[in-house]
């Protein structure tokens, strides 16, 4: 069994950072959320949706570390020193707060190299699971559309190198936690769901396989594809292969925040259909009174 980590679904982790093949920027050993949206609407969706998610990284994984800002009373300091000042900030990967904190930034967007996908890179203590679970979650209870070009969000609790092997000593170190805990350890109903982007070296049935076994069934796990506890994700992207394990998938319709907005619609509509019926059987004998009364 792979080496474990303290936190099975925020940073860090066990693997030594090996450079991926191919034309896009993302990278093994990287915890973070693939989004994804309409062509040509890639920038407008990763500003709508990385300005939610720093919201709910401040609240859910504060950050302890704060950089004091030296400068703030230098009144000599001219606008094109701030500005300088601005773009050192950018290059160091630091964020501001609303109150004038510097904090260093933890969310980071990652080129794939295709159309119509993003990959937010996460740092520090988030866990991209809970993130995009409470999210959805919220989007599907508040009804309050906050989104226009995101669709779904796929959490990736770490990066691998698609091939068999790496694959094999991911999925051990991303089920461990979940599936062979030392004590206490549940029977859980589990379903796979691999996906593919620009990738053959390995299919869905190797995959499936591979990641069963490693499961296995000595504490009672069993495949179920309907009513499953919990769904392992393994996203497949060129030489990338990225895993998670997940709840209430199919109640938040697949973390597709887009679909939840439309499911919330339908609901509201169907609600006010059963109550204008209502309304109008209320209001018929009502009128009937009124005529008796005027006879």
């Amino acid at each position: 069994m792979g080496q474990k980590r303290g936190n099975s679904s925020g940073g860090g982790g066990s693997f030594k950072r090996r450079k991926a093949p191919g034309n896009s920027s993302l990278q093994p050993a990287t915890s973070g959320v693939f989004v994804t949206c309409p062509r040509g609407k890639e920038r407008n969706c990763f500003n709508e949706i990385s300005n939610i998610m720093e919201e709910y990284v401040e609240r859910l994984f504060p950050a302890p570390e704060e950089l004091e800002d030296s400068d703030e009373d230098d009144e000599d300091d001219d606008i094109e020193a701030s500005i300088q000042k601005e773009l050192a900030g950018m290059k160091e990967k630091v964020r501001v707060k609303k109150d004038g904190t510097k904090i260093k930034r933890r969310l980071n967007k990652v080129d794939t190299g295709a159309d119509c996908v993003l990959y937010i890179q996460t740092r520090g203590n988030i866990e991209p699971v809970q993130l995009v679970h409470d999210i959805c979650a919220d989007a599907s209870s508040t009804g309050i559309k906050r989104t226009r070009y995101t669709q779904r969000m796929t959490p990736i609790t770490r990066t691998g190198i698609a091939e068999p092997q790496p694959l094999y000593d991911l999925a051990k170190e991303i089920l461990a936690p979940h599936f062979h805990k030392d004590e206490g350890q549940e029977p859980l109903k589990y379903a796979i769901r691999p996906s593919f982007r620009n990738h053959t070296k390995m299919n869905r049935d190797e995959v499936i396989k591979m990641i069963a076994g490693i499961v296995g069934h000595e504490h009672g796990h069993k495949v179920d594809l309907k009513n499953y506890d919990v769904l392992i994700i393994v996203e497949v992207f060129k030489n990338i292969v990225g895993m998670s394990v997940v709840r209430d998938f199919d109640t938040l319709k697949g973390f597709n925040i887009d679909q939840i907005h439309q499911a919330n619609i339908k609901k509201s509509q169907e609600e006010k259909e059963t109550t204008e019926p209502a309304r109008a059987t209320e209001e018929v004998p009502a009128q009937e009174e009124e005529k008796e009364e005027s006879a």
